[in-house]
């Protein structure tokens, strides 16, 4: 089964649609067990429906690292 950690390096290729079937069973699965690693994949996917909204043009790269730190914040302990 997959660890927490594993799902934190995973979950953008899980959101794309990327992972293999059998890598995509192991991820679901922890989610199911996992409060941490749920709501981690409901902020990401909160995140790319609001980046989704800024307008439609690119970000600029000082945009984009703020995002990104953000986003690097403190994870949720698992």
């Amino acid at each position: 089964m997959l660890a927490c950690k594993d799902i934190h390096e995973l979950a953008t290729d899980y959101q794309e649609h990327a992972l293999p079937w059998g890598k995509r069973l192991q991820f679901r699965l922890h989610l199911l067990l996992c409060d941490a690693c749920r709501a981690l994949l409901a902020q990401l996917e909160r995140t790319r429906t609001l980046l989704g909204r800024l307008g439609g043009g690119e970000l600029t790269k000082a945009e984009e690292d703020e995002i990104l730190s953000v986003l690097r914040g403190p994870a949720p302990r698992p």
